[in-house]
């Protein structure tokens, strides 16, 4: 089964069958370790030469406990120091834009990190925003936050 171009919700309901909510993708040598067999079909295309996949060490995704946001982190290179960045709060179609996205954003930051002189990777945080949900509401907003704090 590969997800990579699945939906948001298809994803985030495949994790969930698996009576797990977190999944990950590490780096480590010539090919990625997953956590879940779903997640092969999108390893086989980060490991191909994917032009946004730069030997990221690792890819972690989590379903929100209170929110059933899907919550993912995003870590580049640690060499010169744990991975930093910020958060992004943002709409995506698909499983593979908000990959692609974390992946290029974690990248960058490592570069504006040692370009900045400071001994930190790169690392990007990603909640996923939903169409259904009115985030006017501070408990739901609660709930969103707290889930990736």
């Amino acid at each position: 089964m590969n997800l990579w171009n699945a939906s948001l919700e298809t994803w985030i309901e495949t994790l969930a069958q698996t009576g797990d909510r977190r999944a990950y993708l590490l780096g480590s040598g010539p090919e990625l370790q997953i956590s879940h067999d779903f997640l092969r079909g999108t390893a086989d295309v980060l490991s191909a030469g994917d032009r946004d996949f730069d030997a990221h060490e690792g890819l972690f995704f989590e379903i929100g406990r209170e929110s059933s946001h899907l919550l993912a982190a995003f870590v580049h290179k640690t060499t010169r120091g744990q991975g930093a960045g910020g958060l992004r709060y943002w709409s995506y179609e698909t499983f593979e834009e908000l990959t692609r996205d974390g992946l290029r954003l974690s990248r960058g930051m490592g570069h504006k990190n040692a370009l900045a002189g400071l001994w930190w990777g790169g690392g990007k945080g990603i909640i996923a925003r939903r169409r259904d949900v009115d985030y006017r509401d501070p408990e739901v907003r609660r709930a969103v936050f707290g889930d990736y704090g």
